[in-house]
């Protein structure tokens, strides 16, 4: 079964460190909502990226303010080059600038990600990919077809949430 991992990167001076809550959620959304429950939430901190390798994941999602948005992008581009996994980006950076979608990130996940992230993961689990095609019918996600960058419609909010 795949395994997700969900990393909240924090910067000294910039953002908390505080236990990454709104991670927390999607990971019960999955379990609730899915029955998956091979997921990791992790706060960065000291060797992140090797806590992340010996996961062996398939997928690792990012949360990203714009304050720590060139942390995340470091960590997430040695993640895509050195473990060549699905890499997601949500948070409020990328639901505010969803052009800003950088080229190591395959997906941006757009406002509230709970029922994204289970779309994005029923899709995972039936065709062990997330290809561009498949990918337009999913809202409230940004990502790159070729050099295109394709924007779906907004998702519904969830209510109550």
């Amino acid at each position: 079964m795949a395994q997700l991992v969900l990393v909240n990167q924090w910067v000294e001076g910039i953002s908390n460190n505080k236990p990454p809550l709104g991670l927390g959620y999607l990971a019960a959304y999955l379990r609730s909502y899915l029955d998956f429950d091979n997921i990791a939430v992790l706060n960065t901190g000291t060797r992140v990226f090797e806590r992340i390798r010996d996961l062996e994941p398939e997928i690792v999602g990012f949360t990203a303010y714009s304050a720590n948005y060139p942390e995340v992008l470091t960590l997430m581009s040695r993640v895509k080059k050195e473990l060549d996994v699905i890499t997601l980006i949500g948070g409020p950076h990328i639901t505010a600038l969803p052009e800003s979608l950088d080229q190591n990130a395959d997906i941006g996940i757009i406002g509230e990600g709970e029922k994204t992230l289970l779309e994005l993961m029923q899709l995972y689990l039936k065709k062990k990919q997330l290809s561009p095609k498949d990918l337009r019918n999913i809202p409230g996600i940004v990502f790159r077809d070729g050099e295109r960058i394709q924007v779906t419609p907004k998702r519904a909010p969830i209510l109550p949430l």
